[in-house]
């Protein structure tokens, strides 16, 4: 019975523990699909070559800076 006991609660414990970064994690994968489909959307339209350009790189750094 306590054997029980101390399984739950350490059960309760890791869960507790986990989750904050259960959290972050949900809000990496998040932020790692928006900026996908913002680069595969990402079109030149008006704007000039270089703001284009400028605009992809921006992108694709902020999925290197989150280890995409």
């Amino acid at each position: 019975f306590l054997a029980t006991i101390v399984h739950h609660c350490t059960n309760l414990n890791l869960s507790h523990r986990l989750h904050p970064l259960h959290s972050h994690f949900n809000a990496q994968t998040c932020k790692i699909k928006m900026l996908r489909t913002e680069l595969q959307n990402t079109k030149k339209g008006d704007c000039s070559i270089f703001e284009f350009i400028f605009r992809i790189k921006e992108i694709v750094n902020a999925l290197c800076s989150i280890d995409e």
